[in-house]
């Protein structure tokens, strides 16, 4: 193997996407009418915060954003040198691999309460006794 088919190899092992949350709202998960509809975007060179603030330079743009999974965005920009594309409806996509192939992440204008990860894993889970409010 080369070190140019390990380098593209590399780029293509990142987390798996969280399925605990279950939103598709803006800084979640990209909705498949939102990825089929981003068209190809402008260069950009991305930096994630741990709190998954995303800070994007492009040619005369620099934004701000947010992604609930920084550790997954991270992992895919490191792949690829931290170049990436933004694109139209808020999607940042990020090289894979040496295809044409491309991670897609929606990106939110600001993280806030209601950007909260719906969690799916507690939805059927009784409530705990010490989580109810106190009426007394």
């Amino acid at each position: 193997m080369t070190t140019e088919e390990r380098g593209a190899e590399e780029r293509t092992q990142i987390p798996p996407v969280d399925h605990r949350c279950t939103l598709y709202t803006p800084g979640h998960h990209v909705h498949p009418t939102q990825a089929r509809t981003s068209t190809r975007g402008i260069p950009v060179c991305v930096r994630v915060q741990p709190d998954g603030q995303v800070d994007i330079e492009g040619s005369g743009m620099s934004l701000v954003r947010w992604n609930h999974d920084p550790h997954r965005l991270n992992s895919a920009l490191r792949g690829s040198a931290g170049k990436a594309q933004w694109r139209t409806h808020d999607v940042l996509a990020v090289p894979s691999g040496p295809s044409d192939s491309m991670h897609l992440f929606s990106l939110g204008r600001n993280r806030s309460a209601s950007t909260r990860c719906a969690d799916n894993t507690r939805q059927h889970q009784p409530e705990h006794p010490d989580d109810r409010k106190d009426t007394t």
